[in-house]
């Protein structure tokens, strides 16, 4: 089936879908996972000629894929491609870090890279559209798929979510997507990240001035970016589950928000709206989807059994299939399936297998910006002279360094720290590798190690959790290390103090356990295939810390959900009084918060300016010095707080940033430009709200605003 460019999208799709039977109509909306029928290739090859299937979810291999491709496009009657899809989260076979730690970057450049290179490497297997990526706004460290997240802000959350859609997608063409890329998806509509106790899948209330102004923000942008399709959460969202809920998918996402792209659901999700006690049966499910211009079903296979029958007996309005069908058809038109449905071939894979070098290079950078120094007390970056012992439980562990949704990752190419010390060839460095392993069968150390230990001038723990403990399903209630890495840490302490702890982790941790026994504390979450030589980079002091986190890091999991942009209270937090909005156990700070991130050098912000351009228009600007003897980057942050409005506003809102390198002793002048748009909110039903009045305008390296760094400004109606 060919395709002319004298052709309109349009008039193409019209006329194919003109010649559909009601079947194949039903076929193109159907997504079959490959887990369902038990890899029996069998099964999808009839599915395939019978045009029950539209798209495939997890088929990684280019000739599988060109396989069924061959029956769909010359063994049924109208030739239809498929489109195959695919989690393709922190890359394909490079594996990059995970993107709560890309989003440490602050860089979206790297972020816009990692996603281009990870669609050439997809596409290169066959893979067409990728379901990434989350724009959940994460505040709860328990809910395990934070790993996935940009963190816990909607701005930041927006800007990186933007930067993956352009590079998973590539330029605008005419609407096409050339074979070097794929159908980016934004999920999940909308609210998944806030479970009830940060349990997955749990029920999610929440008002609808805050879904529209943290939770639906994002999808926003990504619309204005042209993001292709989107997918609806598992979750129910004030009583009523978000796969069949029409005023989030119609009114909300379609009307308001102006998505005209294709909507699909999350795996087994439709089927499951029964389950939540929403809908009576599979026909009630299926009519509640469609009416709600669910235009795909991932998986629960709903479609393929109960939609017919609801067309037949006009229960269903056939040209809501023709809708949803047209949406479907429009992506693999605007893939070019029609002209080209082999997008790839063997040898175009075994091709890209010969750039995993040159793509290692972009994930060694994004592993060494993803990086965050939490804590030194002067022990990094190391010195020549020490003599530096290596161990903890992930120390040649290279599993963990995957994470969650690794796709064709191979833990057998990645660098481990134990292999990049290895490496290194220094006569003062010494592994450790049994140290953990014998004390956790022992519970003691032995006398060897012991030994080992008062020899060492500094000792380096790689502590954390394993790739299994955060993602999907993996949620947790206590956050703090296992009882035995925290036995291991106070060991070591009481014969070397000098300890320098580096966490392998996919959320935030509870440290307050381990703080007190490390003098440096290096957060360096899963990073990928270039894990081992990124952070022996850091430790060494070749490449000097720029992380700032994403998300804030608790004291106590009882401080949770836990977030910097907070709203006031009529009885402000005061330590020292009891009747203010505190514990009476603990402090309200966080043990770190959001934006923070030390250097190896210094830097210092002073001299805040916020000049009057005209009527609501400012440029604000800052000086920022590194006051330390080696060069680094800094993350200069804007945020604004409003003093009073038509709602109660958040104490303060990122709204810019800007990473900058400074030599030693350098200073430069970083400008933003603020105006109208900068203060403008929404009310629940997603009106735009302006408010005059006062507002603070604060700068800083972190959340945490000296006060000499916030000015106040009147903004005019």
């Amino acid at each position: 089936m060919k395709v002319t460019s004298e052709i309109s999208e349009e008039v193409f799709i019209k006329d194919l879908l003109s010649k559909m039977t009601i079947e194949e109509k039903i076929g193109q909306m159907n997504q079959v996972g490959t887990s369902i029928y038990g890899g029996k290739e069998e099964h999808y090859e009839q599915l395939v000629r019978t045009s029950s299937v539209g798209s495939f979810l997890s088929i990684k291999e280019i000739e599988k894929a060109n396989s069924l491709q061959h029956i769909a496009v010359n063994e049924t009657r109208l030739g239809i491609p498929l489109l195959f899809a695919e989690d393709v989260v922190h890359g394909f076979l490079t594996t990059f870090p995970i993107p709560l730690a890309e989003s440490c970057t602050w860089n979206t450049e790297l972020l816009k890279r990692s996603a281009e290179i990870a669609a050439e490497e997809a596409s290169a297997a066959g893979i067409h559209w990728t379901f990434a990526p989350m724009i959940d706004v994460s505040r709860d460290a328990r809910w395990g798929r934070v790993a996935e997240s940009f963190g816990e802000d909607p701005y930041l959350t927006s800007e990186f979510g933007a930067a993956k859609v352009t590079g998973f997608q590539g330029p605008d063409t005419d609407g096409r997507i050339d074979p070097n890329h794929l159908l980016a998806c934004a999920k999940h509509f909308v609210g998944y990240s806030e479970a009830e106790a940060g349990r997955d899948y749990n029920t999610a209330d929440i008002s609808w001035y805050k879904l529209a102004n943290i939770y639906l923000p994002p999808f926003k942008r990504l619309i204005d970016e042209k993001v292709l399709s989107i997918m609806s959460s598992f979750n129910l969202l004030n009583g009523i589950p978000a796969t069949t809920n029409k005023t989030l998918l119609v009114t909300t996402l379609r009307e308001k928000l102006f998505f005209s792209g294709l909507l699909i659901s999350d795996w087994n999700a439709l089927k499951e709206t029964i389950t939540h006690g929403f809908s009576r049966d599979y026909e009630d499910a299926v009519k509640k989807a469609i009416d709600c211009q669910l235009d795909v079903d991932m998986s629960s296979l709903l479609y393929i059994t109960s939609l017919k029958e609801l067309v037949e007996q006009h229960i269903v309005d056939e040209i809501l299939l023709d809708k949803a069908v047209y949406r479907v058809l429009s992506l693999k038109f605007r893939l070019g399936l029609f002209d080209n449905p082999y997008r790839s071939s063997t040898d175009n894979y075994n091709n890209i297998i010969k750039r995993r070098d040159e793509f290692r290079k972009t994930a060694l950078q994004i592993a060494e910006e993803s990086i965050v120094l939490l804590k030194n007390e002067q022990l990094l970056p190391l010195k020549k002279e020490d003599r530096v012992g290596y161990a903890g439980i992930f120390l040649d562990d290279q599993e963990s360094m995957l994470d969650t949704w690794s796709c064709m990752g191979d833990a057998s190419e990645i660098t481990s720290i134990a292999k990049a010390v290895s490496t290194k060839n220094n006569k003062n460095y010494f592994l450790l590798p049994d140290a953990y392993s014998e004390f956790e069968k022992t519970k003691t150390l032995g006398s060897q190690t012991n030994k080992q230990l008062t020899q060492l001038d500094k000792i380096v723990l790689v502590l954390g959790e394993k790739a299994t403990d955060s993602g999907e399903a993996k949620s947790k209630a206590m956050l703090s290390l296992d009882e035995t890495q925290i036995k291991f840490i106070k060991a070591i302490s009481a014969i070397n103090p000098n300890i320098i702890v580096v966490l392998m982790n996919g959320r935030p941790l509870v440290l307050a356990d381990i703080l007190p026994h490390t003098k440096s504390l290096v957060e360096a979450w899963h990073l990928g295939c270039e894990a081992g030589t990124a952070i022996l980079n850091i430790l060494e002091g070749t490449v000097n810390p720029a992380g700032k986190l994403t998300m804030t890091f608790p004291r106590h999991e009882g401080q949770l959900p836990i977030y910097y942009s907070h709203y006031r209270t009529g009885r402000p937090y005061q330590i020292d009084k009891f009747n203010t909005t505190r514990y009476i156990d603990l402090s309200n700070e966080p043990e770190f918060p959001f934006g923070f991130g030390l250097s190896y050098t210094s830097f210092l912000i002073d001299n805040l300016t916020v000049n009057h351009l005209k009527k609501n228009h400012w440029c604000v600007s800052v000086d920022v010095t590194n006051t330390g003897s080696t060069a680094g980057q800094e993350v200069v942050q804007l945020y604004i707080g409003a003093h009073y409005g038509t709602y109660a506003r958040p104490i303060k809102e990122l709204k810019n940033f800007k990473k900058i390198q400074l030599n030693s002793q350098e200073k430069k002048t970083v400008r933003f430009q603020i105006n109208r748009d900068t203060f403008i909110y929404y009310d629940e039903l997603l009106n735009q709200i302006f408010d005059a009045g006062d507002y603070s305008i604060m700068i800083g390296n972190s959340s945490r605003i000296e006060p000499k760094n916030s000015l106040r400004i009147e903004v005019e109606k």
